[in-house]
C-alpha cells in the first residue's frame, strides 16, 4: 500500500470489528504494523449500512455519516494547518 501512495498519507476508519478495548488495540497494532497508516480511528458499526452494502443497494437511513463527522472535521482542520504552514492560496 505504501508503495503505491507515497505522496499522501493514509488515514483508516474502521467500522466493522469486535468491539472492546482488547479487540480494538489488537486491530490497530496490526495495522499499525502492516500498513502504516497515518491514522486509525473507530467508528460505531452500522447494522442498516452492513445490510445495505451485502444487498448491493444505498441507504438514506444509516448513521454512518454522522459517525464519520468527528473523523472528517479531524482531517479537515489538518489539511487547513498544513495549508497555512505552506501558505497555500486558494
Amino acid at each position: 500500500t505504501q508503495r503505491l501512495v507515497t505522496e499522501a498519507p493514509l488515514h483508516l476508519v474502521v467500522n466493522r470489528f469486535e468491539d472492546g478495548l482488547f479487540a480494538r488495540s489488537e486491530i490497530e497494532q496490526e495495522v499499525q504494523d502492516v500498513i502504516r497508516p497515518a491514522s486509525v480511528a473507530f467508528v460505531p458499526p452500522d447494522p442498516r449500512l452492513a445490510k445495505a452494502a451485502w444487498e448491493g443497494k444505498l441507504t438514506t437511513q444509516s448513521g454512518f455519516p454522522k459517525a464519520l463527522s468527528p473523523v472528517a472535521d479531524q482531517l479537515t482542520t489538518a489539511r487547513a494547518s498544513k495549508a497555512r504552514r505552506l501558505k497555500v492560496r486558494r
